[in-house]
């Protein structure tokens, strides 16, 4: 049997600090293991090959740009025209202050 041809096996402990995860973590990870005993080791084959399964590509979200412009016959913006109609601005587009009464002069 020749050096590559040869099994590359790997403990709990060698795999957590290849794959920089915890002990433990490795246990619950599937990845295909030999036990001997209570003993269980594993193939570096198939610990990078679930290395290489756990791999992501990132990918850009998509957003697309949409621009609604809202306009009156009059000139105005959709919104300008609603706080017009609403006689909260005048026609100039100023900003039309109300002003509060309060309960005591309500009389």
């Amino acid at each position: 049997m020749s050096e590559a041809e040869r099994v590359k096996l790997m403990s709990a402990a060698e795999v957590a600090e290849y794959l920089s995860v915890a002990k433990s973590t490795v246990y619950q990870l599937p990845i295909t293991y030999y036990k001997y005993g209570s003993r269980r080791v594993y193939d570096l084959k198939d610990v990078l090959e679930y290395k290489e399964q756990c791999r992501r590509v990132p990918v850009k979200p998509f957003y697309p740009t949409v621009k609604l412009q809202l306009s009156s016959t009059d000139g105005l913006t959709g919104l300008q025209s609603y706080f017009q109609k609403r006689g909260l601005r005048d026609s100039a587009n100023n900003t039309i202050r109300k002003k509060r009464r309060l309960a005591n002069n309500a009389k």
